[in-house]
């Protein structure tokens, strides 16, 4: 259920999230005292990147959302059909409800694939603008050790601390899919939560103060009847 979905996805993910985060600062840390020129150069794909996870994570949320309908109206089908299984033999309704569940089933389907379309556009988009920085790195920082400004050990050791920040953010990226199904979830829990009850005081209504005592029947008259008691 949701309640299930919104624990599942905050207590494994969120603390691998935190270690991802920690490496992330390690290398960044690192990478501003090997060359900050070029620890700027490579954070120039933040921006796209930052749009892209933006863009996508709005459709990711609409579509986790209508997801977790589908799927609830799924298991809310097969909890009526299981319970009504006698009247459906009853009445020949099988092929009826039989259409009625691929129908259900179809739309989970269309649903998923499409999530894992965006997904998988997502992953493709961010390792695209890693490798497009890597290798801006790799010319200007070739052209700094061709000039002498900058040694070839000290380059391949920027790569290593460049791959240390990039690996993170692909594997954030990767689970970000995740977490927008549990922020989905956590909004259907909210709406139920948030829901006012059916039954409200009336306004002006007595206050009842606390009551201590017993109840008791007295010259209690009991008469059987054709209406009942």
């Amino acid at each position: 259920g949701d309640v299930g979905a919104v624990a599942g996805g905050f207590m494994g993910p969120l603390t691998r999230l935190a270690g991802e985060l920690t490496q992330l600062g390690w290398a960044l840390y690192f990478l501003l005292r090997f060359d900050a020129r070029l620890t700027g150069l490579a954070l120039l794909v933040a921006p796209p990147l930052g749009y892209a996870v933006y863009l996508f994570g709005n459709r990711m949320r609409v579509l986790a959302g209508r997801y977790r309908v589908a799927q609830s109206r799924l298991w809310s089908f097969l909890a009526e059909n299981i319970a009504g299984i006698r009247e459906i033999k009853t009445f020949t309704r099988e092929a009826h409800e039989l259409a009625r569940f691929q129908g259900h089933t179809r739309e989970i389907n269309r649903l998923g694939l499409n999530d894992a379309l965006l997904n998988a556009t997502l992953t493709f988009l961010t390792g695209l603008l890693f490798s497009l920085g890597e290798t801006v790195i790799l010319l200007l920082g070739g052209l700094a050790v061709y000039g002498g400004e900058m040694t070839a050990g000290k380059l391949t050791a920027f790569l290593m601390y460049l791959r240390l920040l990039y690996n993170p953010v692909i594997t954030i990226s990767r689970r970000y899919d995740q977490i927008q199904r549990t922020l989905a979830a956590a909004v259907r829990v909210f709406e139920v939560m948030d829901r006012p009850p059916g039954i409200r005081e009336r306004p002006g209504a007595i206050v009842l103060p606390p009551l201590a005592g017993h109840l008791a029947f007295r010259s209690e008259e009991r008469r059987v009847g054709s209406g009942g008691w």
